[in-house]
């Protein structure tokens, strides 16, 4: 995947997500994207592309910690907790 694309489903993720919970879905989605973001290396091109609202600096560093997790972390799907 391009920085591109992966930008417009960590956008979209974070738009969906429940108010108060958008920073846990920046590591929600690179969980899910983890393998493809190891190929590019590059967490905060992504971050920069996707162009959240309300802009932080960190979304790279919370994209980062997706990525660390992500060989510890079974996703359960779309069933709540």
């Amino acid at each position: 995947m391009t920085v591109d694309e992966l930008a417009d489903k960590l956008k979209e993720e974070y738009q969906n997500a429940p108010e108060g919970e958008k920073a846990a879905s920046v590591v929600l989605f690179s969980i899910k994207y983890a393998r493809e973001l190891d190929k590019l290396n590059n967490n905060s091109a992504v971050a920069r592309a996707a162009n959240l609202t309300p802009p932080k600096n960190d979304w790279g560093t919370e994209i980062g910690y997706g990525r660390k997790l992500a060989k510890y972390v079974n996703l359960k799907g779309n069933t709540p907790y």
